[in-house]
């Protein structure tokens, strides 16, 4: 089993020096999450990524990749607002999107014939 926290170690983020990556590895649990050290901890972390005890290096560090990516686009999604609200939060109840749907409410471009 490879350890998470040599792998984690040699990975950079430049974009953002306040995000870095918190991990558990032991033999119940092994997993990453990134976490920005700027904001509150009950705001400043991604959710968990689980890492198989079976994953190669490559795997790792994709997942580590993958976890980045999602915390960016999930903070791009909290921060764009149009007219003031954030339209795309990533905090909007499942069911609420599902009854949007349902009321068909879309606005797309006219069908040309």
């Amino acid at each position: 089993m490879l350890n998470l926290e040599d792998i984690i170690e040699n990975i950079d983020l430049k974009l953002n020096p306040t995000i870095r990556f918190r991990y558990r590895d032991n033999e119940w649990e092994r997993w990453l999450q990134v976490v920005d050290t700027s904001l509150p901890a009950d705001e400043g972390h991604g959710r968990k990524w689980n890492i198989s005890v079976h994953a190669c290096r490559n795997e790792i560090v994709q997942t580590a990749l993958a976890a980045f990516l999602a915390f960016l686009e999930h903070e791009a999604r909290e921060s764009f607002r149009w007219k003031g609200e954030p339209i795309f939060s990533p905090h909007y109840d499942v069911d609420a999107l599902h009854a949007l749907c349902v009321d068909k409410s879309f606005d797309t471009r006219a069908v040309m014939a």
